[in-house]
């Protein structure tokens, strides 16, 4: 074995990374010297003890069960006694273990009998944290002399029952070790008067005690919650005094530095521990009154508001009516108070526009308000308005939650424009609003939603939200209760009306959701109706994203769809035949168009989850999906092309999927034959200038990827596809106009008004007389239109997912392969970057690739809907939109593949990122900034791209580090939508592009702001102690020493004159927290992990070499 596996501190760190036990305990076997290390961590937390019994010898302890299955009550009795190497395996044991758990339904009184009786040595000396649960009548007193020479800090000690011995003898024992702790829980049913004075001696003498938890009669816990306000270090205090026995009304003056006080006890006992406490730091309350209070409670809030630093309460009046908002009002005199809620048994706080007036004044930064009763409220209650409410968005511009009762009738807004209340410059966040109790009319949900939406920029979420944003809110009620009707003709109409609600309308779509729409689709795939069946696999087919793929399946979908595979295919084989069956009213055009939905619901499915997947491949859809593929000169292009995109999703990283292709010669020849014809018979070209591949040939050649290798079949062309093959044929595709696109369909539909305009005029139309069921030409193109552009998105989608940020890596590879004959001199170093033509071939690409996606990236006028009505044509508004997005991905995954610290880029790379940067930023200035965006206006499509937008950023300033010159607009625009954000990877983006932009050299000023910028991080309070963005905060560490390495730079003047030396030493131990608050079970979770633990060296480093520098 080689000796660095001697170094215990080296296992230990590498056994650290295994989360779970049996892991461990598998290393532990592989040798004695990794047994020793992985023991430590297998014994460090130990969950009950009778897990340590195992050391013993199966027939040396016996146990006897009793009590109900679930949770039995065990006894341990010794059949014979332990020999002296088996107890020294316990000690041994005992000895690693840090965290001890005794349940109370483990009963050890026969086994410590007789380690007392036989003198056996047995200790826990690492032993850190202590958790007892135990019955007073077993001997706990004989227990507690184990932990004698313990090093314990945390104390849990539960005593369920009655025994004045054993309870006094057991915390005499704990007052004669005197353990130096840090947290002390003790709850007890009882506890008698020596325990008190005991326990009160504990706490006297244990002066590190920072957290005290007492669950106790009252009055068996006065007295101890008066040696506790004398705790120098007390910052936690948790009292649950659940009995109404108190006597105490007043508690000298103390807890000089308590920060947070919960209780579960009367409003007397909670009134007098309030007034004792002194402590000028005092933030969090949390007080449960659990009596029916007699006074008002106005003067407990009064003792707090002389609290400066109060920042949380939490008000529960469990039975209590008499709380009003009067009582609460000496509160507004705390103006750092950002959660404030109170619950009460009547039916809540009457209050009106003027207190929520005063609230937003006096409480700037709430984040939550909750005004809440349990009760139901009367007709007659004062209420705040819907201005009192917006005027409350307006001056707390960080609220994430609101619950409050509100009078939201629509009339109020009646002669108010609806931008009346002017939102709050700043970031704005995700808001919780629950309108409680609101009677609001169906016809008022617009105007209403508008109004506060007009004083909130931000996010909402919640069902309320697709209430107010949704223009067709008010038809969905009638829909959904015809979906149950008994009548075949209604179910038809509610299927088809869902269908018309749905279309391109997001808002609609999510309402529909959350009134259980998906539920009602799948009962009715089992309908005796046809026509039924048909709408409702439409309506699902719709994409409603991965939480409705997995509610359907979650809620069984599969089931009737596996049954609609066979008579499809019996329906194909017919319609395929050399005598098919006549074609009454349609009949193929609604097979295929239902075979196309039932395709598109197996693919969406099948990337919901792993456990979908499997069951999909349980029904065994490759035949089915090859027979539309191989007769595709006879069936319905889209009908193909669904059939298509459902193999290639089938045959992605999917064995089962492509092990049947492989073993099946017919359908590789099919999707050879497939790629074959388009590189004979060539391309199709559009109307409108745009190439057209032949059907379904992009997703075969990724198909015969994915499935790769194939059998040997003679010359194929699976040799290098992608490069090929594919990536020539989408480039191809790119070259194509959406503005142009757009342009064309404006006209084409204000042409077709302006002749509906003019029937009209001439009386030439009756809307008694259906309309012709062929198209016009007007509607044939704009469906060629729609086309090409859905094709266009699919291009997108494939390039999106090709390797082409590998190419440079493979290529690299390739040329070692070659040269691995060569001799290699000894001192010659190694070989990092890829070769000059390998580099060249790859930036060549993404100077191809770049323009086409900048102009298809760039929004057009039909791209945005307009709040004040709706798309002139929904289908290419939506496209559209989706072709933006997917633009922005390619970009984003072409300049984040580039890695520039393995590759040299060429001469002029920086200059040409500074010209992309430029049409970046123009596309993102087309999409307007959050605050710009208003009710009706794609908020959600506008928002995605910025998202990826500031992804493309920050390759391209990974590129141009040093070259690109900080724009200060650019700079704040990305500051505020950094703020704005709650997602973690879109701050970290924001950050990295920040951290390259302050590194320009001669940019003193814009190095300044954001070097203040990426401080914030480590220097911000935290809220309640949390770490809200631990991985942001990382790269934030990480982009200021990047930026500040070079104490030579001219900006490195902002860096001595703000103390930015002392502010990252004093930061460290934030760093070293997000760093622990990394779940490395999470995908990239232990890649995060080690970059934190990098980022931690690092700073640490950075501090010293600043100091030795002296400047």
């Amino acid at each position: 074995m080689h000796p660095i596996w001697n170094i215990p501190e080296l296992l230990a760190q590498i056994l650290l990374f295994l989360d779970e036990k049996s892991d461990i305990l598998r290393c532990a076997l592989v040798c004695r010297s990794l047994s020793v290390e992985a023991a430590r961590l297998i014994w460090k937390e130990v969950s009950a003890f009778r897990h340590l019994l195992g050391c013993f010898p199966y027939n040396t302890i016996a146990t006897e069960m009793a009590g109900p299955n679930d949770s039995p009550s065990r006894t341990f009795l010794f059949l014979e006694l332990p020999d002296t190497a088996e107890w020294d395996h316990m000690r041994f044991r005992a000895s690693m273990v840090k965290e001890l758990t005794l349940p109370s339904s483990d009963n050890y009184d026969a086994l410590l009998e007789v380690i007392k009786r036989h003198k056996i040595d047995l200790t826990f000396p690492e032993l850190v944290s202590l958790h007892l649960h135990v019955l007073v009548p077993k001997r706990l007193q004989t227990f507690l002399p184990l932990f004698a020479s313990s090093k314990l800090q945390d104390l849990e000690i539960t005593f369920e029952g009655y025994n004045e011995r054993l309870i006094n003898s057991a915390l005499a024992i704990l007052l004669v070790q005197a353990h130096q702790l840090r947290s002390l829980e003790v709850v007890a049913t009882s506890l008698p008067e020596t325990s008190q004075n005991h326990l009160s001696q504990i706490i006297e003498t244990t002066p590190t005690i920072n957290y005290l938890r007492l669950g106790l009669k009252t009055s068996h816990g006065e007295n101890i919650v008066v040696a506790a306000s004398r705790l120098p270090n007390l910052q936690d205090l948790s009292l649950e005094f659940m009995d109404y026995s108190g006597i105490r009304t007043e508690y000298t003056s103390g807890f000089p530095s308590l920060l947070s006080l919960e209780t579960w006890s009367t409003f007397a006992s909670t009134l007098a521990v309030v007034r004792a406490i002194s402590s000028p730091k005092m933030a969090v309350f949390r007080l449960h009154i659990i009596d029916e209070i007699v006074v008002p409670p106005r003067g407990l809030c009064e003792s707090m508001a002389t609290m400066s630093n109060l920042k949380s309460v939490s008000f529960i009046f469990h039975r209590s009516r008499r709380p009003q908002w009067e009582d609460m009002e000496p509160l507004l005199a705390c103006p750092l108070i950002s959660t404030f809620l109170v619950t009460v048994s009547s039916p809540g706080f009457e209050i009106d526009d003027e207190v929520i007036s005063a609230i937003s004044r006096a409480w700037p930064n709430l984040t939550r308000l909750w005004l809440d009763g349990l009760e139901p409220t009367p007709k007659r209650f004062r209420r705040p308005t819907l201005r009192g409410l917006a005027g409350l968005l307006c001056g707390c511009p960080k609220l994430q939650e609101v619950i409050l009762e509100v009078d939201a009738r629509a009339r109020q807004l009646r002669g108010t424009p609806v931008n009346t209340a002017s939102a709050t410059p700043g970031p704005h966040g995700k808001l919780s609003l629950n309108v409680r109790r609101s009677r609001i009319a169906e016809k008022s949900e617009v105007s209403i939603s508008e109004y506060l939406m007009s004083v909130w920029p931000g996010e909402c979420h919640g069902v309320q939200l697709a209430e107010q944003t949704s223009s067709k809110g008010g038809q969905v009620i009638p829909v959904l209760d015809k979906l149950d009707s008994s009548d075949v003709e209604d179910r038809r109409w509610a299927c088809a009306a869902v269908s018309s609600l749905i279309q391109n309308d997001a808002s609609t779509r999510r309402l529909l959701q959350a009134k259980g729409v998906v539920d009602k689709l799948i009962t009715r795939l089992s309908d005796t109706d046809d026509d039924v069946i048909a709408e409702a696999a439409g309506n699902l087919a719709v994409d409603g994203g991965y939480d409705m793929c997995a509610h359907m399946f979650n809620k069984n979908v599969l089931a009737p769809l596996k049954a609609f595979i066979p008579k499809i295919t019996a329906t194909l084989q017919e319609f395929l035949s050399a005598s098919p069956p006549k074609n009454p009213k349609g009949l193929k055009r609604r097979v295929y168009q239902f075979s196309e939905n039932v395709i598109t619901l197996f693919w969406c499915l099948s990337e919901t989850s792993n456990k979908a997947l499997a069951a999909i491949n349980d029904a065994n859809l490759t035949p089915f999906l090859m027979a539309f593929l191989i007769s595709r000169d006879k069936i319905p292009l889209k009908t193909v092309l669904a059939a298509a995109q459902c193999l290639y999703v089938l045959s992605d990283d999917n064995d089962p999927t492509a092990r049947i292709i492989r073993k099946t010669q017919a359908y590789i020849s099919c999707l050879l034959g497939i790629v074959k014809s388009t590189e004979s018979d060539g391309s199709t070209e559009s109307s409108n200038g745009m190439v057209i591949d032949k059907p379904s040939d992009s997703e075969q050649r990724t198909t015969l990827k994915n499935i790769s290798p194939l059998p040997p079949m003679g010359p194929t062309l699976t040799d290098d596809l992608e490069k090929t093959v594919t990536l020539p044929l989408l480039v191809s595709l790119l070259d194509y106009s959406s503005q142009n696109a757009a342009i064309r369909v404006q006209d084409l539909v204000t042409a077709e008004a302006l002749q509906e305009s003019t029937k009209v005029l001439k009386g030439c139309v009756n809307d008694s007389i259906p309309k012709p069921d062929h198209k016009t030409d007007t509607e044939i193109e704009l469906e060629s239109i729609e086309g090409q552009l859905r094709t266009l998105t699919l291009a997108l989608e494939i390039l999106t997912g090709s390797d082409l940020d590998e190419e440079v890596i493979e290529e690299t590879d390739m040329d070692d392969e070659d040269n691995e004959d060569e001799v290699i001199e000894e001192d010659q170093p190694e070989r990092t970057t890829a070769p000059p033509s390998s580099q060249a071939n790859s930036l060549s690409l993404i100077a191809t690739l770049t323009r086409p996606l900048l102009s298809l990236a760039h929004p057009t006028p039909l791209s945005f809907p307009q709040s004040s009505a709706a798309p002139i044509h929904p289908p290419t508004t939506s496209a559209l939109g989706t072709i933006h997005v997917r633009a922005l991905e390619c970009l984003n995954n072409l300049f984040l593949g580039i890695h520039t610290e393995q590759v040299q880029l060429p001469e002029g790379a920086a200059r040409q990122a500074t010209e992309v940067w430029r049409d970046v930023w123009s596309v993102l200035a087309a999409v307007g900034k959050q605050g710009e965006w208003t009710v009706g206006s794609a908020v959600e499509l506008r928002k995605e791209m910025w998202d990826t937008g500031v992804g493309v950023l920050w390759g391209l300033a990974r590129i141009g580090k040093g070259e690109l010159i900080p724009d200060a607009e650019q700079v704040s625009a990305l500051i505020e939508f950094c703020d704005g954000t709650n997602e973690e990877m879109i701050k970290v983006k924001c950050i990295g592009t920040l951290g390259c932009l302050a590194q320009r050299s001669d940019a003193v000023d814009a190095n300044k702001v954001i070097g203040s910028y990426l401080f914030s991080y480590l220097t911000a309070p935290l809220t309640n102690n949390l770490m809200p963005w631990p991985e942001a905060t990382l790269h934030a560490a990480s982009s200021i020493i990047d930026i500040y390495a070079d104490e030579d730079q001219p900006y490195d003047v902002n860096f001595r004159q703000a103390g930015w030396t002392d502010v990252l030493a004093g930061a460290k131990d934030r760093v070293k927290r997000a760093g622990r608050g990394i779940d490395k079970k999470k995908e990239g979770g232990r890649e995060l992990k080690d970059f934190a633990d990098d980022v931690y060296a690092n700073v640490k480093g950075f501090v010293q070499y600043r100091r030795k520098l002296k400047i």
